[in-house]
């Protein structure tokens, strides 16, 4: 803020910590899908990107299968009256239709490996369901799959950053001042921000086939989807841009509010969590 005086090296204080408010929210989103999971695998994971790429991946498959036909008449609705003399006929007119029945099972996971060895893989989360699917066609025509038979997809993402950065256990990043020009051009705040961006990229890919691709699928479910919003989600590094205590003298307390930050941003994510499920 243009009203609270900073010195260079509060800039490169600030920096600091905002970068580590964005990695320390990629772990408490982690944290809050699959608990516990990360204090598990964090010790092996580590040691894979001390010599290579380990990378984080989406996978989904779904299958859609043939499961039976069911013939039925429907009332058009329209009735024809023929009478002679005392006697009367009515005549009810009706179509013919095919039912047809599709079995569709969908299945998706988020898992890590090391290097290009997808078969080494740890699952972070994963889920799997079925549906039927009702199609309609005129008597005689072929049934049409809704679906193709087998449609399968993986987004991944290079995670190796994120590890660099909780190789001492805990999360810890620091700009080199020596090698660094201002407190945002450094290749260290470069390779946070090209981190983030493919984060984001990621994200993206995941939430648009949840949305638009397998959530459709489903009818009628009188879920909320517009629930999965990451709109007014509280955002631990924008938080950190707002400590400007007046007792500090214009100097920014950041290591003391640093937890705190941190702590909303986790009680937030899990009451969206508790909200959705």
């Amino acid at each position: 803020p243009a009203v609270v005086p900073h010195t260079y090296h509060d800039k490169y204080i600030l920096a600091e910590f905002a970068t580590k408010a964005a990695a320390a929210g990629t772990i408490n989103v982690i944290e809050t899908l699959a608990p516990g999971w990360l204090d598990g695998h964090l010790e092996k994971l580590v040691k894979w990107s001390a010599s290579q790429a380990v990378t984080l991946r989406f996978s989904a498959c779904e299958r859609c299968a043939y499961k039976e036909s069911v013939t039925k008449e429907l009332d058009a609705g329209t009735k024809q009256v023929t009478q002679t003399g005392w006697i009367s006929s009515t005549v009810k007119t009706v179509t013919t239709i095919q039912e047809h029945y599709w079995t569709f099972a969908g299945s998706w996971n988020v898992s890590v490996f090391p290097g290009v060895d997808d078969h080494a893989h740890d699952v972070l989360l994963s889920h799997q369901g079925r549906y039927t699917i009702q199609t309609v066609t005129p008597t005689g025509e072929p049934a049409k799959a809704p679906r193709k038979e087998i449609r399968c997809q993986h987004h991944d993402m290079d995670i190796s950053w994120l590890l660099a950065q909780l190789r001492t256990g805990k999360l810890d990043f620091a700009i080199n001042r020596t090698a660094s020009r201002t407190p945002r051009r450094n290749q260290e705040i470069e390779d946070a921000v090209l981190f983030s961006q493919n984060l984001g990229s990621w994200a993206h890919a995941v939430s648009t086939y949840f949305l638009h691709a397998l959530f459709p699928i489903q009818e009628e479910h009188n879920l909320d989807i517009d629930a999965i919003s990451a709109v007014s989600v509280f955002r631990p590094v924008v938080a950190m841009f707002a400590l400007e205590p007046e007792e500090a003298g214009g100097q920014m307390v950041l290591v003391e509010d640093f937890e705190m930050i941190l702590g909303e941003h986790r009680r937030d994510l899990q009451r969206r969590l508790d909200k959705i499920v």
